[in-house]
Order: C-alpha cells, then sequence, then structure tokens
C-alpha cells in the first residue's frame, strides 16, 4: 500500500536499554529498580543544571534560538578553536545523521567497524549507501588497518567510535594519528568521541582527534555529546567540531529549532561545571575498578574499557540472555549485546557505589540460581 524506500524496508530500529517503568509494568515490580543499561551518568543531573531549567521553563512558549548562537560560542571558546567549527544538533546522533544526510549518495561507501555504534550502519542503509563493515578483533580493539583498506574511490564516510560503545575499548594516538594521516583527504572521518572525557581520565594513551582537525586534516569531524559526563541524556544535546566549509553545508540539512531552548540553557550551565565532571570520573574510576575485580571474582572475564562501563563474555548466547533476564527479574536492567553482534556478551553501565554492588550481589544469586537448577 505505502511506497516505502527499498533500503528502509530492511532496517532495524535502535531499540535503547529497557526503562525502569517498563520493566516495573511487564514484572510488577516495587521497590528500587537499579538501570545499569545505557551508560547514562548516575550522580543525576548536576545543580547548576537544575538551576537553569527552573530559571527559563517560563520560556519555552518562545522558538529556541535557531542557531544555538550562545551555545556555539561557548563550546568554540571550550575547546579553542573558531565558532563557524561548532554546529550543534539533538544529541550526537543528530549530527551522525546530519554528516550522512550531507555526504553520501545511493551507492556511495561508508565504512565502519563491526560491534560499533549502532547508528552508523542504520545510517548508512537509510541513505542507501553501500556497507563497509570491518570485522572486530579478538581483542575487541577497532583495526584501523581494516578501516583503511576498506577505503575505495567510493567512499565518502568513515565513522569511528573513540573510545567505542559497545566494547569500551579504544585506539591509542599513536594508532589513531597514523590512521588520520593515512585517510585520504577526500573522504570525512567521523570521530565519534561520545567517552572522550572518561578515555582521558582513564587511559595514558588516550588522545582526542581534535588536534587532527587543527593541524591542518580538514576531513577530521569530531563528535561530542552532553549526555554522559554531563549527565544531561534526557534533554538530547550534541555537537560536532569540523571544518568551517564542512559545518556550513551541514547547515543546510540541519533540522529548524533543532535544540530545545531549555536544553541550550542547561548545556551552557553544564559547560560551566568543571567541579561536576571532575566528580562524574572520579565515581566511574572508582565503580569500574570494582566492576572489573566484582566480576572477575564472579568467574568474568572483563574487556578494559576506556569508557563508562564494562562489558563482558558469558560464555554463550543462551546464557547471556539468562543472566540478563535473571537480573531483570531481579530489578537491575542490564545491555544485552545481541543487535551490537555480539551475542554472548553483557554490557554493564558503572553506577554509584551502592547501584554496583547490588548489581553484583544480583548476579551472584542468579549464578546460584543458575548452579542449582
Amino acid at each position: 500500500m505505502f511506497r516505502v524506500r527499498q533500503n528502509v524496508l530492511g532496517i532495524n530500529p535502535y531499540k535503547p536499554g529497557k526503562p525502569t517503568e517498563e520493566l516495573r509494568r511487564e514484572l510488577g515490580l516495587e521497590g528500587e529498580i537499579v538501570k545499569l543499561a545505557s551508560n547514562e551518568n548516575p550522580l543525576g543531573p548536576p545543580p547548576r543544571v537544575m538551576s537553569a531549567l527552573r530559571a527559563h521553563v517560563g520560556e519555552v512558549h518562545l522558538y529556541p534560538d535557531n542557531s544555538c548562537y550562545y551555545l556555539t560560542q561557548a563550546l568554540a571558546e571550550h575547546h579553542g578553536v573558531d565558532p563557524d567549527m561548532v554546529i550543534v544538533d539533538r544529541g550526537s546522533s543528530g549530527v551522525i545523521e546530519m554528516l550522512a544526510k550531507l555526504l553520501v549518495d545511493p551507492g556511495d561507501e561508508v565504512v565502519y567497524s563491526d560491534k560499533s555504534f549502532l547508528m552508523y550502519p542504520l545510517m548508512a542503509q537509510t541513505f542507501a549507501a553501500a556497507h563497509r563493515k570491518v570485522p572486530l578483533p579478538p581483542d575487541y580493539v577497532i583495526d584501523l588497518d581494516g578501516l583503511l583498506a576498506a577505503v575505495s574511490p567510493r567512499t565518502k564516510l568513515v565513522y569511528l567510535a573513540n573510545p567505542n560503545n559497545p566494547t569500551g575499548t579504544h585506539n591509542d594516538a599513536a594508532s589513531l594519528a597514523r590512521f588520520i594521516e593515512a585517510l585520504p583527504e577526500e573522504v570525512v572521518l567521523a570521530l565519534d568521541e561520545a567517552y572522550a572525557l572518561f578515555g582521558e581520565d582513564l587511559t595514558p594513551d588516550y588522545e582526542s582527534g581534535l588536534k587532527h582537525l587543527l593541524g591542518g586534516r580538514r576531513n577530521v569531524f569530531i563528535l561530542r555529546t552532553f549526555s554522559k559526563s554531563h549527565a544531561m541524556a534526557g534533554l538530547r544535546v550534541g555537537y560536532g567540531i569540523g571544518d568551517p566549509e564542512l559545518v556550513a553545508q551541514m547547515h543546510k540539512v540541519r533540522a529548524p529549532f533543532n535544540v530545545v531552548s531549555l536544553a541550550q540553557e542547561a548545556a551552557l550551565a553544564a559547560l560551566e561545571d568543571d567541579d561536576f565532571v571532575a566528580q562524574t570520573l572520579e565515581v566511574t574510576r572508582e565503580g569500574m575498578k570494582r566492576l572489573h575485580e566484582g566480576l572477575r571474582g564472579l568467574g568474568f572475564e572483563t574487556v578494559p574499557s576506556a569508557a563508562n562501563f564494562i562489558l563482558f563474555p558469558a560464555g554463550t548466547a543462551e546464557r547471556a540472555a539468562a543472566l540478563s533476564d535473571g537480573l531483570l527479574r531481579r530489578g537491575v536492567i542490564v545491555r544485552p549485546m545481541t543487535a551490537f553482534g555480539l551475542p554472548d556478551h553483557i554490557r554493564v553501565t558503572v553506577g554509584l557505589d551502592w547501584q554496583n554492588e547490588v548489581f553484583l550481589e544480583k548476579l551472584s544469586l542468579v549464578l546460584a540460581t543458575e548452579k542449582a537448577g
């Protein structure tokens, strides 16, 4: 009946982590539910963000600033770039989509790693691009040489998450520099740094790719978000930093009024709250250590992480599903990895101390039930 584009018919819609209220409805659970599925900041929104929201809620009858002028200026100052190098959208996912909308014609190639952020193949398929998906090596670190080998004259766009979601692994500064230097200048590198602040804090050899853009590699485009380290996932603010010519073209395909006014004010407040970011990094650092130790104590190997989550193999897809379901029934939400191509793995977000302990306790109970059964 409806003549939907053929490339869209085969798309599997993005499925996020299960919301707490959905779990409560499905299983009739009462009491505290611990959600460690979506890499959200467990501290909750920063106090300055809450104050900004209260101060500006009376203005929601007005359209937001279409250009995000003040936020763009603040982000440019924060990163030491010119304002015409910055573009803001509804989360970094919106910027990912804008790049594909701008650059990719049907039949062009988009290159990305397997077992990485689900938006990359989704965008390639939405715009009828040819997928060049590079296998993920056994060490879970994205194969940069493989990405380079997959680039052809038809390649318009390469997506690279560093640190990577869902593995948490990263490509070190030296490897990234070699990759950027070797990438053809006409191919845009969308360098997704959603977890960059965690990478800088947790791993000494992690480095943002921004210096390569500022050093003259005009095809490097940096993606950032306020969702993780700034605890604003529900407000949907992300941004990109790139060559002014590319950013100017992106504005042509940007939806009008794409970032609501409250989100713009909240992001401005969040940028000034260095103490909150420092607290977030400390909580993540300590929680990461506890979860690695706890999971290993329960018999699991863990994947080294430069983000705010840990990936661990469960042995088989059936066991991963059973463990995830057992945790759900005990009020703990983690993220099964089937959609990411890792059906025998589970991903858990680093929470507050008490949330981490509840997760480990409930997982221990699930394992005891498994052993008894």
